[in-house]
């Protein structure tokens, strides 16, 4: 059998070194920052802003439910945990196809004897959540900032 035979597409060989970063358990990346993922594609900023608005309006600070959820010092978090932990404390509806969407960018480890990643990069979601907002070009053209 074929090394990363089972693994899909998008989590093959396109994340170079900072997948084999993950593996190892680092915290931060080359450049010293906590990034284990690229930048969210364009089809999730409207996700993530929503997101956003949803924190904003209930006060909820992600960074901490994620923590108190098991989210490790590493940056990661069991996947259960954290689909379980934005259902419970955000209103925007988990579709199948959200919950596909964000495990397929944020998905750290993958499993494939399940077929599903392990865990999630809990702390590159909510920065990214924090660095949506909404562009100048209309109602559904988002933007992350760069910080």
């Amino acid at each position: 059998m074929e090394t990363g035979s089972a693994i899909p597409a998008s989590a093959n060989n396109d994340r170079g070194l900072e997948a084999v970063m993950s593996t190892m358990m680092k915290a931060r990346n080359l450049d010293c920052t906590v990034d284990r993922v690229a930048d969210p594609p364009p089809e999730l900023h409207p996700i993530l802003y929503a997101i956003r608005c949803d924190c904003e309006i209930f006060s909820a600070d992600l960074h901490s439910l994620f923590v108190e959820a098991g989210g490790k010092g590493t940056g990661l978090i069991a996947s259960v945990k954290f689909f379980a932990t934005l259902k419970g404390h955000t209103r925007h509806p988990l579709t199948r196809e959200v919950i596909a969407l964000i495990s397929a960018h944020y998905g750290v480890s993958w499993l494939e004897v399940r077929s599903e990643y392990e865990n999630m990069a809990w702390k590159d979601f909510c920065a990214d959540v924090q660095r949506t907002v909404r562009a100048d070009g209309g109602p559904r053209d988002f933007v992350l900032l760069d910080v």
